[in-house]
């Protein structure tokens, strides 16, 4: 809905004032190299947040298809603990 309403606001510009191409062009392709610089970043960012919170999903899926052995031998706490630290980190 937004993007047809920002679209129809630049096609009655246009309409009214065909030299409103000209910055709308030049708005455009600023727009296009922002997008290019911000996709590339983004895809880094998402890349270490992957990578930095591997362990930690690793850490819980196993003790959740352990959990029965976990608390027959009595080491909750110890899970608990290795964890927590690989939360810090």
């Amino acid at each position: 809905m937004n993007c047809f309403m920002v679209l129809s606001i630049f096609a009655l510009c246009v309409a009214s004032t065909p030299f409103f191409l000209v910055p709308l062009f030049l708005l455009a392709l600023a727009f296009q190299y922002i997008f290019s610089v911000f996709r590339a970043t983004s895809r880094d960012l998402k890349r270490l947040e992957s990578v930095s919170r591997s362990p930690v999903y690793a850490s819980f899926s196993e003790a959740l298809n352990g959990l029965e052995t976990i608390r027959a031998f009595g080491c909750m706490n110890r899970f608990l603990i290795e964890h927590r630290q690989k939360m810090d980190k």
